[in-house]
């Protein structure tokens, strides 16, 4: 009993602090590394596009639909071999053989996918990352007056290093 009581008193907490916590607002369009991962985990291959990488958006993109399509395929074929199976009756078939190798066939592409999906995600981060802290290092190594963009702000930036 004193367990459901302070389960139910943390969720009364918890759901009154998020009443009156105000609206959550976040810039998804800042070039950041999280936001480039948050678009590779929605859509893979679209963190690499908000990165400028076209071709590899397209690759892995590509490549996580034919994965897909190709798991979907293998999956059907292997429930299809299966039915067949059951349908014939007999212990020692080739059909069951048939179904193996597709449900096999099927989790591999699958693992595929996901994996290819991951790396999607992984690399748009790093990605960004990089191309952030380049941009960074050309601004501070820079003298004078310039016109510049820094963290995805364009403006006149005055540089002088001592």
């Amino acid at each position: 009993m004193p367990r459901k009581c302070a389960a139910i008193l943390l969720t009364i907490m918890l759901s009154a602090t998020l009443v009156h916590a105000g609206p959550v607002t976040y810039d998804f369009g800042q070039k950041k590394p999280v936001n480039a991962c948050i678009r590779s985990v929605i859509l893979p291959g679209w963190g690499q596009y908000f990165n400028e990488q076209e071709t590899k958006a397209y690759i892995t993109g590509g490549a996580v639909v034919v994965l897909g399509f190709t798991a979907y395929y293998f999956y059907s074929e292997s429930n299809t071999s299966y039915d067949d199976y059951e349908k014939l009756g007999l212990k020692d078939s080739a059909l069951y053989d048939d179904y193996e190798k597709n449900a096999d066939n099927a989790m591999y592409a699958s693992l595929l996918c996901a994996g290819t999906w991951i790396y999607a995600a992984v690399d748009a981060y790093i990605s960004r990352d990089k191309i952030n802290r380049s941009v960074y290092d050309e601004f501070t190594k820079a003298r004078g007056l310039i016109i510049a963009r820094k963290n995805s702000e364009t403006g006149l930036y005055y540089s002088v290093k001592f």
